[in-house]
């Protein structure tokens, strides 16, 4: 199979950064995508709001949570959690491939500042929350 690059070596969004704000399924691999064909895809999250169905089901499963995940829509590596069950879960490793990563307290001026700073740095931004889920974070058309 050959590249989806234009003959050059290069794929076709490199160069693109995205800011990711998405959830659950459709989001994260619609942004999923854009890093597969080069995008640098930067997701945003929170330090202190688990993001269900994005990251896994719960941030620190019981031990037989592991056992039966098989069961539950994939499978933890090797059937173990490991010291950041978070980071293991089928869903993220799937859909989070090729993405950077950013944790920001968006309640704070510092975090709001970084928002900015990276926005005013990227492309585009992609969030497909409920409307006051984002807008509580501080994010909205306006800023």
């Amino acid at each position: 199979m050959t590249s989806p690059s234009s003959g050059n070596g290069r794929l076709p969004l490199e160069g693109i950064r995205i800011v990711d704000f998405t959830v659950v399924w459709a989001g994260p691999y619609g942004t999923m995508q854009l890093a597969d064909w080069g995008a640098e895809v930067i997701r945003v999250e929170s330090v202190h709001h688990f993001a269900p169905q994005t990251r896994g089901l719960i941030a620190r499963p019981p031990d037989e949570f592991a056992e039966n995940s098989a069961n539950q829509g994939g499978g933890y590596p090797d059937d173990l959690l490991g010291d950041r069950p978070w980071n293991r879960g089928p869903y993220f490793n799937n859909h989070g491939r090729n993405k950077r990563s950013v944790t920001l307290h968006l309640g704070t001026p510092e975090g709001q500042a970084a928002l900015d700073r990276l926005i005013e740095n990227s492309d585009g931004l992609i969030e497909n929350n409920l409307p006051p889920n984002i807008e509580k974070q501080g994010v909205t058309w306006e800023r």
